[in-house]
């Protein structure tokens, strides 16, 4: 089947869409989520560890941040850590040259970024 992670092209968009509104209504409400939890609200099967999983975020990611809407991804975070996991921090510095040395720091002032952004287009 042609399409990406196992999914065809139509259902690879819709899973997008879906991570892209779940994520936009976690910011509007103010609250953050974890992999599992995330997946768990997706019409298919997601492993939270799943390179699926990783390409869905960083595409979402990716495409909310040239649309101007800030690192919507930051509100998945690890259940372990509490905070997003390496890929996200890797992928920041990718899109912008971010300084990513206190990545706790760097994550609580994007997810404050990302709360303030979107209570604006509430």
């Amino acid at each position: 089947m042609p399409g990406k992670y196992g999914f065809s092209d139509a259902k690879w968009a819709d899973l997008k869409e879906e991570v892209r509104q779940i994520l936009v209504n976690a910011a509007q409400d103010r609250e953050v989520m974890t992999y599992s939890e995330l997946c768990e609200k997706l019409s298919a099967y997601v492993f939270p560890g799943s390179w699926r999983l990783t390409a869905l975020l960083s595409e979402v990611c990716g495409e909310e941040w040239d649309a101007g809407n800030g690192r919507l991804c930051a509100l998945v975070v690890s259940k372990a850590t509490g905070i997003p996991g390496a890929g996200f921090f890797k992928g920041s510095f990718h899109l912008d040259g971010s300084d990513i040395s206190d990545p706790e720091a760097f994550w609580k002032a994007e997810v404050e970024q990302v709360f303030a952004l979107w209570a604006q287009k509430d």
